[in-house]
């Protein structure tokens, strides 16, 4: 079996986990934690609570569907997931669980991935919540016997009881918004979605929607020496006297004839495996004035816009005027062979 940690390169660091000591007497003399729970033990979902689920819907910034969008790319056209904006490109941890990896006949090396969801601790809503995730790895030992690990401090427990190793950071985060068991996201061309996956948030199920999985430079993102990233920039072009993009769902109108609202021109300066280098799918954006006779697909690469020293952008004569906009766009694209 191919495990997300081999997709991950596998690289981790030894990171000591904060015990908290607070486990308490069972009755056959050892320990135990009244956080960890036994394996056939109901989570709920975190909708069941009415009130959390209108905080939920209040803050996901999502209706009941994500579409896949288009824009360029290195002159390609390309797919992507609107996610929103964000102020900042902060990380939160996410824990994947796994099995250690054993080597088999053949020196083949296997690593069963178990059937436990992803742990996280913020959601929209949260003060502390942002999409972008850096993942820690805990592997499981065997005295696990599937117990549910649904919370920071039943991960404290668990490691103290032996359940699981202290969590190690890898060189990767990922894009994983929390979404609404109802929300659809498109997934292929012919429009077949899916809802997010199950994580687990303070003893309830959550979903949660990780683009690209955890496939590396696709949907896992590589972090530099400063265990951080540099986001790529996007340029969102709209026409001269006009106050919206060149976006078919800001302006209302099917610029190509394809019989839907989801064409813009957004151009991003890096796209998704081909610069596997610069990807990161969150991007600086840059409002980009150009020509009252310019048409979607007029730009399809940034050389079309501007020419690059470094960090420094010089406009080309298609562009009339350009600004920072002061925001980062969650635009993760979607990968297709090609």
């Amino acid at each position: 079996m191919t495990s997300r940690t081999h997709r991950l390169a596998g690289a981790v660091f030894a990171l000591p986990l904060w015990l908290c000591g607070c486990l308490e007497p069972a009755a056959d003399g050892g320990l135990y934690s009244s956080y960890v729970l036994p394996a056939d033990y109901r989570v709920p979902y975190l909708e069941e609570d009415q009130a959390a689920a209108k905080k939920l819907d209040a803050n996901d910034g999502f209706g009941t569907a994500i579409p896949l969008r288009t824009g360029f790319a290195g002159g390609n056209e390309v797919q992507y997931w609107d996610l929103g904006q964000l102020t900042a490109t902060t990380l939160r941890p996410m824990y994947i669980f796994l099995r250690p990896q054993t080597t088999v006949d053949a020196g083949t090396v296997m690593q069963d991935e178990i059937v436990h969801p992803d742990l996280i601790d913020s959601i929209p809503g949260d003060m502390a919540y942002s999409p972008l995730r850096q993942i820690f790895t805990v592997y499981v030992t065997d005295r696990y016997r599937g117990e549910r690990i649904t919370s920071i401090r039943a991960l404290e427990d668990a490691a103290e009881l032996g359940l699981v190793t202290s969590p190690a950071p890898s060189e990767f985060f990922v894009n994983c918004a929390v979404v609404a068991q109802t929300v659809q996201i498109q997934v292929t061309d012919d429009g077949s979605s899916t809802v997010g996956a199950d994580a687990y948030y303070r003893g309830r199920i959550v979903k949660q929607f990780c683009a690209g999985g955890l496939v590396a430079e696709v949907g896992a993102i590589k972090l530099n020496a400063m265990n951080s990233f540099t986001p790529g920039n996007a340029y969102v072009l709209r026409r001269q006297s006009e106050q919206v993009a060149v976006d078919e769902t800001a302006l209302k109108l099917d610029l190509n004839d394809d019989g839907d609202l989801l064409d813009t021109n957004n151009v991003f300066d890096a796209q998704i495996s081909a610069d596997a280098s610069t990807y990161t799918g969150v991007w600086k954006s840059f409002d980009v004035v150009v020509a009252r006779s310019f048409k979607l697909g007029d730009a399809k690469t940034e050389a079309d816009l501007f020419q690059r020293t470094g960090s420094m952008l010089v406009s080309t004569a298609n562009v009339l005027d350009f600004k920072d906009s002061g925001v980062f766009l969650n635009r993760p694209q979607r990968f297709s062979q090609r």
